[in-house]
């Protein structure tokens, strides 16, 4: 867990406007299109994990040890959250909760992942759905499901990392995917292809990238390690200060606009859900009255 005092030195980078043009079809969060906004308080990394039910929103505030639903904080020590239907799923160092159930067991768990009712796990334990389907025992750091396969991907401590995917129904073992695996890269199903983002998360300028497997192939600006994020229709990395002017961009896996921030800390990681209708940022170094406190932004497309 990252600590106040190491949140402190990640300066914002505030911008009062452009100073340079933005890239045709960019559109400013907050300027160009109406954004709901929470904001945390000092240090909390709201908008760490966010989670899109189709009618609510949930959001981790890891360092200030809580869970947000709709704008209200509730104390949890959640690193990780999936909706299984209306239910909220969310897993911490210590333990988890499905709705108002206390489960120890799902301690360890470093990623969660909700389709249609059934949530997928990724941790220490391997991967599994939340009703107790194992896939692994190998650990594992992300994980996706849909409607017929899981996927999951294990990194080594050298940083170099594998994809595998399974049948869902019957647990068979489908092999591995032929697509860039990052560390600290995002694992998704979009329409029923697996997206896999590779944010090169070691080479400092890195420009990151985003593949699936029906062919979409997005490659990011420099610094901005494009594939931290996929959710919600879109894909993300971090702030880059090296672009100009300085930017988040949330790059669209199909039809769309390009959505920016124009603030935030420099290299700050983005957290992306949604659907069709909504698109959930979370922007966890996201200043606010003068501090880096975390937000969560949500726009209604």
């Amino acid at each position: 867990m990252t600590r106040p005092r190491r949140l402190a030195l990640l300066l914002a980078v505030a911008a009062t406007g452009c100073t340079t043009e933005l890239l045709p079809g960019e559109l400013v969060l907050g300027v160009d299109v109406p954004v709901q906004t929470w904001w945390g308080t000092e240090a909390s990394r709201l908008g760490d994990r966010v989670a899109w039910s189709g009618t609510a929103a949930a959001a981790t505030a890891p360092t200030a040890h809580e869970l947000w639903v709709e704008g209200e904080a509730g104390a949890a020590d959640a690193t990780a959250l999936a909706w299984a239907g209306d239910t909220l799923v969310w897993a911490g160092p210590s333990g988890g909760g499905v709705g108002d159930e206390a489960r120890a067991d799902l301690a360890g768990v470093r990623a969660m992942a909700g389709f249609d009712g059934a949530v997928a796990l990724a941790g220490r334990d391997g991967v599994a759905l939340l009703d107790g389907v194992g896939f692994s025992t190998k650990a594992a750091d992300a994980v996706a499901l849909d409607d017929t396969r899981v996927a999951a991907r294990a990194c080594a401590d050298d940083g170099a990392c594998t994809l595998r995917t399974w049948d869902r129904v019957s647990g068979a073992d489908l092999g591995e995917a032929d697509l860039p695996a990052g560390d600290g890269g995002a694992l998704a199903f979009v329409d029923g292809a697996l997206c896999s983002g590779d944010p090169a998360l070691r080479v400092e300028d890195a420009a990151g990238e985003v593949e699936c497997e029906d062919g979409t192939s997005i490659v990011g600006e420099s610094g901005e390690h494009l594939g931290r994020a996929i959710g919600g229709g879109y894909v993300a990395g971090g702030f880059s200060p090296r672009l100009l002017p300085p930017r988040a961009r949330l790059v669209p896996l199909g039809e769309g606009p390009i959505y920016t921030l124009e603030a935030g800390a420099e290299a700050q990681p983005l957290s992306l859900a949604g659907d069709g209708e909504v698109l959930l940022v979370g922007a966890p170094f996201q200043a606010h009255a003068g501090a880096p406190a975390g937000a969560v932004f949500r726009v209604d497309r």
